[in-house]
């Protein structure tokens, strides 16, 4: 593969990049077996786009776009559990107390540096 392929998705990838770069790093190792920097050399923008598009709702940037590191493997599969759990302690609860809840993560905005500050730290260190 060519890193000489032009295509759209430049702008898009861009904003993902800095919005979740530190999951996306670590899903491009895990899941396609290649370090994002790499392939932003050899596979052109759209493709990437439909590599992230294609990780699994447990990968480290599902759990970035929902809100951080605790949704990590809170796919469809985890949610569909604790809502089994929540209906069999309602079933099993006098109906006079609230039954239990399975506990979940907490909504909050990713933390952390961005891939823009790890890339300009790499940089100073490369520059001495």
């Amino acid at each position: 593969m060519g890193g000489d392929r032009k295509g759209g998705g430049s702008l898009a990838l861009g904003e993902l990049i800095d919005k979740h770069g530190t999951a996306l790093v670590s899903d491009f190792r895990r899941y396609h077996g290649v370090w994002l920097w790499d392939a932003l050399d050899e596979v052109p923008p759209g493709i990437l786009l439909a590599l992230v598009g294609g990780l699994p709702d447990t990968s480290a940037y599902a759990a970035s776009t929902q809100g951080g590191r605790e949704y990590r493997g809170w796919g469809v599969d985890r949610h569909m559990a604790a809502n089994l759990w929540d209906l069999l302690a309602a079933v099993n609860t006098d109906p006079k107390k609230r039954p239990p809840q399975h506990p979940r993560p907490n909504k909050r905005k990713p933390t952390g540096p961005t891939m823009r500050d790890l890339v300009r730290a790499a940089t100073r260190q490369q520059r001495g």
